[in-house]
């Protein structure tokens, strides 16, 4: 058998093992179990086709009390399963019950925490300098009540165990969350010497860690032909440079730098529960928003909404206007009802000044395609109005024709990477 023949089986092989221990691990959830389910096939058929033998089944884990009982991704963060990876780094004073897994950075606590910085920060956007303290508790408050909507994870089983024994849910999207990526790669060096990136790779394998860590290389034999190139690249430099060294973009990392960014995936793969992570995190990050992994547009006032409520808000007869003051005036209210209520001067003034995050879930979600189509183009043009920070979620097969016309200006797509089998070993770990 060829050596790389046998290396493919090889890797296979540890991989199937683990999709099989994650499987076991999620045998009372059903629905959350399907991406794995769905890579578990790929992979033998795959191993099959190569001539090689699936490696032992081992005994299913019994799972009782809490972990028993039906799932429903509706009753999930946004609809869309819980995908994602953890690796936990907590300095300060934490409270373990608040961070049990998932890229968790600075000081954390459950829920009720006052997020000074960001309060402050919006207020002086809002023109409110002096604030009273009437409205820092304003703004503290809808902090809190968006942090703990977006924060919750229904898992039936969980809850009625629960509420059974007379305690609330605590059993929250941030404990099992870990970072989502992008399916592009950024370059971080460029080199002739592919060797030179062995200690980084071994170190960095996706199969082992999570994205924001993950090492690749790529090589190319004419030169480094994809990498944006200055005009100070001497011509024998471009030509040696033959190989380079990648990591995963992460989605954080993408809406920083864009401004401006469409997120699509598939069914469950995890494009709310990135919306709803993101706006916890900034509810409660404060001053220390950077230490979001990838994030870099420092400290914003998040405002969630579904875009499949926004289209079943507005009346339907006579024909409503889907346009960008009708979803301007669908955002203030549900802002106003998470306590924002009296700050709508305010939170126009912050809109103006591009220190808001609208994060605008579920396009696919308006039914009808026409509807779809006017949704997105409201989106386009509340967005064009200032130097706005939106991002809006929809299913790949969904995002075409008259719906992505109107999105066209912003930059390309971007889509959700498939479960890399270091994501999936570090969501096990952290159920």
């Amino acid at each position: 058998m060829p050596e790389d023949t046998a290396a493919q089986i090889a890797r296979l092989q540890v991989e199937i093992a683990a999709l099989r221990q994650a499987l076991q691990s999620l045998v009372a959830l059903p629905d959350l179990a399907a991406p794995f389910r769905q890579q578990l096939a790929a992979k033998e058929a795959e191993l099959i086709s190569l001539g090689g033998a699936a490696p032992p089944t081992t005994s299913p884990i019994a799972l009782s009390g809490a972990q028993t009982g039906d799932v429903k991704i509706g009753d999930m963060a946004g609809r869309d399963q819980i995908g994602q990876q953890t690796n936990q780094t907590i300095g300060g004073e934490a409270n373990v019950g608040a961070a049990v897994a998932g890229n968790v950075h600075g000081d954390v606590q459950t829920g009720g925490v006052r997020n000074e910085g960001l309060i402050q920060i919006f207020l002086q956007a809002a023109g409110i300098p002096a604030p009273s303290d009437d409205q820092r508790e304003i703004v503290a408050d809808y902090l809190d009540s968006l942090a703990r909507r977006c924060d919750q994870l229904r898992l039936r089983g969980v809850v009625d165990w629960e509420r059974k024994r007379g305690k609330a849910p605590d059993f929250t999207l941030s404990q099992v969350y870990i970072t989502l990526a992008a399916d592009a790669w950024v370059t971080i060096r460029v080199s002739p010497d592919q060797d030179s990136f062995t200690p980084e790779l071994e170190a960095g394998n996706p199969d082992d860690v999570l994205p924001q860590d993950a090492r690749r290389c790529v090589a190319d034999a004419v030169g480094d032909a994809r990498r944006s190139r200055s005009p100070r690249d001497r011509p024998d430099d471009l030509a040696q440079a033959s190989a380079q060294l990648q990591r995963p973009l992460l989605l954080t990392e993408a809406l920083s730098q864009r401004h401006r960014l469409v997120l699509l995936g598939g069914p469950g793969s995890g494009k709310s529960t990135f919306l709803r992570y993101l706006a916890v995190a900034l509810a409660r990050a404060g001053d220390a928003a950077s230490d979001v992994p990838g994030w870099s547009a420092g400290p914003l006032l998040p405002v969630y909404a579904s875009l499949g409520a926004f289209a079943a808000w507005l009346p339907r007869p006579p024909a409503p206007a889907y346009d960008d003051s009708a979803l301007w005036r669908y955002l203030l209210s549900i802002s106003e009802h998470e306590t924002l209520a009296g700050l709508g001067d305010a939170l126009r003034k912050a809109f103006r000044r591009g220190r808001l995050l609208l994060l605008l879930d579920g396009l696919d979600e308006v039914a009808d395609p026409a509807l779809r189509a006017q949704v997105a183009a409201a989106v386009a043009a509340l967005a064009d109005r200032h130097e706005v920070f939106v991002v809006v979620t929809c299913r790949s097969r969904s995002f075409d024709g008259a719906v992505a016309a109107p999105l066209a200006g912003w930059d390309d797509p971007v889509t959700l990477a498939p479960f890399t089998l270091g994501q999936i070993c570090h969501f096990v770990r952290s159920w």
